[in-house]
């Protein structure tokens, strides 16, 4: 399989539809994150605006095989959703991903956090990235639920590989 990475760190309102196919794309995560809707139009789409976001999409072919949505703010270097279309699962997409968002995140200290529900989906390709477990929290997005936070601590004299403008 020939896997095409391509990013998009700048927010371009004749994509609307793409965004939407996006949302669409991950919405499975509501489920998790029941306010996904409203952080994916709020949030992330105002951070795409402010050059704080960055969309890694991984084509297979033509088609779309997997996303990461990035944060790099001031506040914080975060994968926030890594997703991988169910056909394409176990074919190298999701680790794909992993590598280019801590490429695009760079030096600093990464973040990701996962709810217990889908830890197993994600745990190799954690602790094969580097990630170290910080904390579990109950209830922090949906009551009754366990989330699990991960973080890459900050790696001195390592640059961005991905020039964000």
């Amino acid at each position: 399989m020939s896997l095409v990475v391509k990013f998009c760190n700048k927010f371009d309102e004749k994509r609307a539809d793409d965004y939407d196919r996006l949302y669409e794309l991950t919405s499975s995560v509501k489920k998790n994150y029941p306010h996904y809707k409203d952080w994916f139009y709020g949030v992330f789409l105002e951070g795409l605006k402010k050059n704080e976001r960055t969309i890694v999409s991984v084509f297979n072919e033509k088609s779309l095989a997997g996303v990461a949505l990035l944060e790099h703010s001031e506040e914080e270097n975060k994968i926030n959703t890594l997703f991988v279309l169910p056909n394409c699962r176990g074919k190298g997409v999701g680790s794909l991903l992993m590598k280019e968002s801590i490429d695009v995140l760079g030096g600093s200290e990464i973040n990701i956090t996962v709810s217990g529900k889908n830890l197993f989906k994600l745990k190799g390709l954690l602790d094969a990235s580097d990630f170290k477990l910080m904390k579990i929290e109950k209830d922090f997005y949906v009551k009754g639920e366990e989330e699990y936070f991960y973080q890459i601590p900050k790696k001195p004299n390592v640059k961005r590989s991905f020039k964000i403008k």
